[in-house]
């Protein structure tokens, strides 16, 4: 599971505007690329829990901050 919340880490990190902007700022606080990788997929957990938990569709609106 940890492979995968990674894997979709990446994947907000690299296509979700919210989340580039997010990596870009930890980059520019001197955040390495692997631990940005893991705040992304740490992310993207909260996301998903918060999904499932409300039973909402995915709105990227609501996660831009």
């Amino acid at each position: 599971m940890r492979v995968a919340l990674v894997d979709l880490g990446m994947g907000l990190w690299h296509n979700d505007p919210a989340s580039k902007d997010y990596a870009a700022l930890m980059r520019h606080r001197g955040k390495p690329g692997g631990i940005i990788t893991i705040a992304m997929a740490h992310r993207a957990n909260k996301i998903a829990y918060a999904m499932v938990r409300d039973q909402q569709p995915w709105d990227p609106d609501r996660w831009a901050g």
